[in-house]
């Protein structure tokens, strides 16, 4: 049986839609999963910023870490020879701790 040309069009306008939906739909859940993993990160950082790792009594060295000119980082060793990777973030306390180690009169040295 021949079905009339415009149940046709309706047809691959109706398929058009629901593939056209459907996209949409992905796209709007990938937007959501993506949205939900900055959340996830900025919540793991916020944690992290209130568990301070050293003390300022316990810091050695300090220098940048940099990549193409750019301070990314800052390397402490501490005294008893331990490395930490601390980011350049006033909301990490870690980072304060090594910027009142520098206002007690010490140094942070240029990256390598």
């Amino acid at each position: 049986m021949v079905k009339p040309l415009f149940l046709l069009e309706v047809q691959a306008v109706a398929t058009k839609d629901y593939l056209l939906y459907s996209i949409t739909a992905v796209v709007d859940l990938l937007e959501l999963s993506i949205k939900y993993i900055l959340l996830a990160v900025a919540l793991l950082h916020i944690v992290r910023s209130y568990n301070m790792v050293f003390n300022l009594e316990e810091i050695s060295t300090v220098q940048y870490q940099a990549e193409n000119g750019t301070n990314l980082s800052i390397l402490v060793t501490l005294n008893d020879t331990t490395n930490y990777c601390v980011p350049i973030n006033l909301a990490n306390i870690d980072y304060q701790t090594v910027l009142e180690w520098v206002a007690k009169g010490n140094t942070i040295a240029d990256a390598e």
